[in-house]
């Protein structure tokens, strides 16, 4: 794979498992953008690493091309795309709520760390 892919597939891999974090319900579309790296790996049969298998929800050993198999599916269900600023705000409102959460129960447990 070209090195310029390498670095395309990295921002889809991270942004792939910070959407995947957020509940069904409460997720945004996922963003367009993810079509054209998701096209270019389905040739790409050289293995994944464990950490990318787990991002995508793929079991150990499976290839590049699986996970733009994956990404293409999750984008073939959809039926509107959102532009990538407002996956990223719903991502960020998410994380902001679990760090709140985590941060009043750790005050009300008394755990000042």
């Amino acid at each position: 794979m070209h090195p310029a892919q390498h670095i395309e597939f990295n921002r889809l891999a991270q942004e792939m498992a910070a959407w995947r974090a957020v509940p069904a319900d409460d997720r945004s579309p996922a963003p367009g953008w993810w079509w054209g790296p998701a096209m270019a790996l389905r040739h790409a049969k050289q293995p994944l690493s464990p950490e990318d298998c787990r991002r995508f929800g793929l079991p150990l050993g499976a290839s590049f091309a699986d996970a733009g198999n994956k990404v293409m599916a999750f984008l073939a269900a959809q039926r509107s795309l959102t532009r990538p600023p407002i996956f990223r705000s719903t991502a960020a409102n998410i994380a902001r709520s679990r760090t709140l959460r985590f941060t009043q129960w750790r005050r009300s447990n008394h755990l000042f760390l």
